[in-house]
């Protein structure tokens, strides 16, 4: 079950009445008879915890109860002085019958718990709190002295302790680690929904917590009421009929808030609500089902997500205003191969490597799959360049549409083509050539032609006709030749070489590097390779979308749009972390062995720890969007008129046929052999039989 620290500091400090005080007295002058009865008990010195041997139980607590009283505070945290600590279920009573006024000293010595009212004992433990100074009982049977498997609370008389840590000689090695017990002060607890923190509590604890009535303390008996989602309601009903009902989680309207933020949480993490949905239930967490979870994704969390875009969109679109940008673009598919049902076009601003539009194309809306990375470009550009954002210089791969568009429809945009993508286009041929048998020679220079590639897009400037002498005077250059290249570039400008594998001119392994580094295409597009700025920010944002938005699962048009609208929140937020460094300032580093460079070891940097400040902006919007729409009818009507032009389904042009009929026309391909074979058995005994030819079996 889910909780809010909100309700379980209602579930211990409220319920107290006018006629807690009247109960107090009965219960004070049981303790003073008792009191009487042990005057011959020897009394402890005041700085040690309290142990008498003879134990007194009333009839007001239940039978499970062990009670001790004891003339001083004993077995658990004090008001005077802190002598020890325990984790059991408490209930303080006043010692004597006059309400003590707590001054301002007094309540600085209080322990760090939430406490609705000021004059409340309270501690880190689970307590029943009434007025006055604590006499202790323990609500669950166990003995009274401590065993030593039992966790120990170190003394401290710090008026800001908490129970961060136990103490070492009673942790053995089975405990828990030491930074899952460090807690905040919950004096200063956050009262937002999205911000308060929730707990996990067993039914068994609960029950135990109310089993004792807040007004007459009287055993009371504990019922839940009714159980939606995470959120539970419990009744607690004493002989004297008190009635109490309390709620696991707050309300918004009708709505359990919990469900609400599980859900939004499931999404905004990037999970499966199937897999999130059967972990929760494979430990037996009482939580909602699949069909609640997709009901907020359509009516709440997504509307909440795509509101969230459009206000840091609109920020940064804002801050690029007045400056030329140098962007790149590139389009993903939902699936590999020509069957891909979404494409989603990203334009980057490769300065700031932050994500400036996203646009989602179905394969309805346009011709076939592969004219959605088209679509997805012109919409990109149609809403970048409407928000007064001028693209000076557009990097993209060589996409023959998008190069016949930019070269038609956007002449004022310099267009290059991102170097990465050429280069493995070659070293792919390259390396299939090098395959062969009497090919061998070239699998030494596949690496160096590529590098060369770099270097005669680098230093050539933009200029497109010295890129291209440089790139092809590779030619020459695998086969000892290293001069005469060009008009432009003569001769190559590296020093005296030493002997290596050349590559004989004339031969037929150097005629076929010559066609694929030579190629008329290529040679086109080499004049055209970016000096300035290239796509890779691009792939590593990929690398995030695959993780929200798998190619493996399909997803609706709004969820798909979601999810890669918050990989754009998350890698917008994340992608300019610095290196990290260690406490003495020096840079960390990690070594990686590469598979392609025969376990070649590469250094990476380690950057700082990933944040996830969107998840909350969008939790915000969320709640935003359930005071707006208060209601499930009123949500639903207003995602109606947002999904008004949602584009059609794949299907909705196909015919649609009756179930029924479809499953009785389903036949194995056995189903079918044994069919055919039993049409041709023969009508009466005797007569010869004659089996079906292959080519019907076939059918």
């Amino acid at each position: 079950m889910l909780f809010f620290s909100q309700m379980v500091d209602d579930l211990i400090n409220k319920g107290l009445s006018e006629d807690a005080s009247a109960e107090s007295e009965m219960m004070m002058d049981m303790m003073e008879e008792h009191d009487e009865d042990q005057e011959d008990v020897t009394q402890p010195e005041d700085n040690s915890p309290q142990h008498v041997g003879t134990q007194f139980q009333p009839h007001c607590l239940p039978a499970a109860s062990q009670t001790i009283w004891y003339r001083r505070h004993i077995g658990v945290q004090t008001c005077n002085p802190y002598s020890s600590k325990t984790k059991g279920t408490q209930c303080n009573l006043p010692p004597k019958p006059e309400i003590p006024q707590l001054g301002q000293n007094e309540m600085s010595k209080m322990t760090s718990c939430t406490q609705t009212e000021p004059v409340l004992n309270t501690s880190s433990s689970v307590q029943c709190c009434l007025i006055g100074e604590p006499l202790v009982f323990d609500v669950a049977a166990q003995e009274t002295d401590s065993s030593d498997d039992e966790m120990q609370w170190e003394d401290n008389d710090d008026e800001d302790y908490l129970p961060s840590s136990a103490s070492e000689d009673s942790c053995s090695d089975d405990d828990e680690p030491e930074e899952d017990w460090v807690t905040m002060a919950d004096e200063t607890y956050d009262k937002r929904p999205e911000k308060m923190r929730k707990f996990i509590v067993f039914e068994s604890c609960l029950r135990t917590l109310m089993s004792v009535c807040m007004v007459c303390c009287q055993p009371a008996n504990v019922a839940i009421k009714y159980i939606r989602g995470t959120l539970v309601v419990m009744q607690a009903t004493c002989p004297d009929g008190h009635l109490r009902e309390w709620y696991s989680q707050p309300l918004l309207g009708k709505m359990p808030m919990g469900n609400l933020l599980c859900s939004s949480a499931m999404l905004l993490s990037g999970c499966s609500p199937v897999k999130a949905v059967n972990f929760l239930r494979a430990i037996n967490i009482v939580t909602f089902s699949k069909n609640t979870y997709y009901r907020f994704q359509r009516l709440y969390i997504l509307p909440a997500i795509n509101r969230s875009w459009e206000y840091k969109q609109a920020a940064l679109l804002k801050e690029v205003q007045g400056r030329d940008v140098t962007a790149g673009g590139y389009g993903r598919c939902c699936s590999p191969g020509h069957t891909a049902v979404y494409g989603s076009y990203s334009v980057m601003d490769l300065e700031t490597s932050k994500i400036l539009d996203m646009q989602l194309v179905k394969v309805t809306e346009v011709k076939n799959s592969y004219w959605m990375e088209l679509e997805g470009l012109k919409r990109c550009f149609a809403k970048i360049l409407s928000s007064g954002v001028s693209i000076k210089t557009f990097v993209t791969d060589r996409h023959t549409q998008i190069k016949k568009f930019m070269r038609d429809d956007q002449q004022e945009i310099t267009h290059y083509f991102d170097i990465w993508h050429v280069g493995k286009a070659i070293m792919k041929k390259l390396d299939k050539l090098a395959k062969k048998k009497c090919n061998r020679q070239l699998t030494s220079w596949v690496r160096s032609v590529v590098n060369h590639l770099y270097w005669a897009a680098a230093s050539s400037g933009g200029r497109a006709e010295e890129c291209r002498e440089k790139w092809l005077s590779v030619v020459n250059h695998v086969a000892n030749v290293h001069t005469g290249h060009g008009d432009i570039f003569k001769e190559c400008a590296h020093g005296p070489l030493d002997d290596r594998d050349w590559i004989k001119k004339g031969s037929r392994l150097h005629k076929e590097f010559k066609e694929i580094v030579a190629s008329n295409g290529l040679i086109t597009d080499i004049g055209r390779l970016s000096p300035v700025a290239q796509t890779y920010s691009l792939e590593s944002y990929h690398k995030v979308v695959i993780y929200f938005a798998p190619k493996s699962v399909h997803f609706t048009y709004p969820a798909m749009k979601g999810r890669i609208l918050l990989s754009v929140l998350h890698f917008n937020e994340n992608c300019k972390r610095k290196q990290a460094v260690t406490k003495s300032g020096e840079e960390q580093w990690t070594v990686s062995y590469m598979k392609y460079g025969n376990g070649n070891a590469i250094t990476k940097e380690v950057k700082t720890p990933i944040t996830y400040g969107y998840v909350q902006d969008c939790l915000v919007e969320v709640m935003k969007m359930r005071e707006e729409f208060p209601t499930m009818e009123e949500a639903a009507a207003n995602m109606e008129k947002i999904n008004s032009n949602l584009p059609p389904n794949v299907c909705d042009g196909f015919e649609k046929k009756e179930k029924a009929a479809v499953v009785a026309a389903r036949k194995s391909r056995f189903q079918k052999g044994a069919e055919l074979a039993k049409s041709w058995a023969p009508e009466r005994k005797g007569k010869r039989i004659r089996k079906p030819s292959r080519r019907l079996m076939d059918r």
